[in-house]
């Protein structure tokens, strides 16, 4: 009899239909056929081998045990996970697969290792605590079957300041080239975590400012006084500001906000005109159209730009009640 590799003939295929050379490399060998190959080529036989284990071992989102033949869902909390299995899962349930390790093991000698999950526990292999299987209590790790690691939080911070503590150099080193390399994500991160500190710690915060203001009362009064001198529009806009906050009024206005009024209260010959009277003026007063204390807002559009007589005369009156005049 010929041997299928020194032989040029066609085979058909039993199940597609499709004509193949008559090799070992379309056809699976098979010893006791008569030219000595499968009848069906190899795609077919292994879909149809796989199709008819596949059909006698999952059914409907179930999956059974090669070994106790019970029934399980097929998914990774009753099978462990095999990347070189078809359907990603191992044949045996976890059950089967640790008693088939814990005999292996006893065959060559060694202690079965010790039960580190029961009950919604699990323990840590540091300290040996049962404590809660959650991200709470276990840092996660995606090399672990259950997504955690095997150390206990407390544990991990432990060995990671016991290495902090003997070498700091390295850490310092390593901390700030990813600063380095990460400036715009460190200084977001800084910022949402002094934010969300600042809101958490609010008292203590608060009365760590008052010590400090008591403490340089003197210094940061002398500053203020150099910064009005140097920055009266900026000054001016934290006075605002400020006093509305304390009135809990809705928005606040920025310096450019104060330009744009600028302009659009300056005439073509480029004269500023006061919003009441319509006065050429030099300096100006920022004004709440509707005040503060009568339930204005500090938004910009609330903003107009006064001359001192008319802020001053105005007080905390509606236009209409003082000069007859519309927003």
């Amino acid at each position: 009899m010929a041997t299928p590799d020194s032989t040029s003939q066609m085979k058909t295929c039993t199940k597609c239909g499709e004509e193949y050379p008559a090799t070992a490399e379309y056809f699976y060998r098979l010893a006791h056929a008569k030219d000595g190959l499968y009848p069906e080529c190899r795609p077919c036989a292994s879909e149809s081998r796989y199709g008819k284990i596949r059909e006698r071992t999952t059914k409907d989102g179930m999956k059974r045990c090669g070994s106790c033949k019970q029934w399980f869902p097929e998914t990774a909390e009753h099978f462990h996970r095999a990347a070189n299995r078809r359907g990603g899962l191992y044949t045996e349930c976890r059950s089967c697969s640790k008693e088939y390790s814990i005999a292996f093991n006893r065959k060559r000698g060694m202690q079965p290792l010790p039960e580190i999950r029961k009950d919604g526990l699990k323990r840590c292999q540091h300290c040996h605590e049962w404590k809660p299987n959650n991200a709470s209590y276990f840092n996660r790790s995606k090399y672990r079957n259950d997504g955690l690691s095997g150390k206990c939080k407390e544990c991990s911070a432990a060995d990671d300041k016991a290495l902090y503590r003997a070498n700091p150099e390295k850490y310092h080193e390593r901390a700030k080239s990813w600063v380095e390399r990460n400036q715009d994500r460190h200084r977001e991160t800084r910022r949402i975590y002094t934010q969300r500190y600042r809101i958490e710690h609010s008292e203590q915060e608060r009365a760590k400012l008052r010590r400090y203001r008591e403490i340089h009362r003197d210094e940061i009064n002398a500053r203020r006084r150099e910064q009005t001198q140097t920055q009266p529009e900026k000054m001016r806009k934290y006075t605002h500001n400020r006093r509305a906050r304390l009135r809990n009024a809705a928005g606040n206005w920025t310096q450019s906000d104060i330009r744009s009024q600028v302009v659009a209260q300056t005439d073509k010959k480029g004269r500023l005109h006061c919003w009441w009277c319509s006065k050429v003026i030099e300096k100006y007063h920022i004004d709440h159209r509707i005040p503060l204390a009568r339930g204005g807002s500090n938004k910009p559009d609330n903003l107009c730009l006064a001359c001192e007589h008319c802020n001053t005369s105005k007080g905390a009156k509606l236009p209409h009640e003082w000069t007859n005049r519309l927003l």
